[in-house]
Parts: structure tokens; C-alpha cells; sequence
């Protein structure tokens, strides 16, 4: 998990009322899907 979605998920913890209406910009980041698709490739 990156330290962006780590961070994301405790904030989600925290402040559960809170609207996330942006969230694309955070899950679709370009490093963490090369490392993502990499993980999965070798």
C-alpha cells in the first residue's frame, strides 16, 4: 500500500463525516500504478 492510500485510509478513520469527492487524482497516480502493475507482473 503507499504511504498516499495509508494516509488516505487513516484520515477516512478519523474524520468519517467528511464528503471525498476528489479521489481520482490520489488513486489513479501514476507511480503507484506502475508499482502496482509491476507487483503483479513478476
Amino acid at each position: 500500500m503507499t504511504t498516499e492510500l495509508i494516509r488516505f485510509t487513516q484520515w477516512g478513520r478519523d474524520e468519517p463525516q467528511t464528503r471525498y469527492t476528489a479521489l481520482m487524482g490520489l488513486l489513479a497516480a501514476e507511480e503507484g500504478l506502475a508499482d502496482s502493475y509491476h507487483r503483479q507482473c513478476v
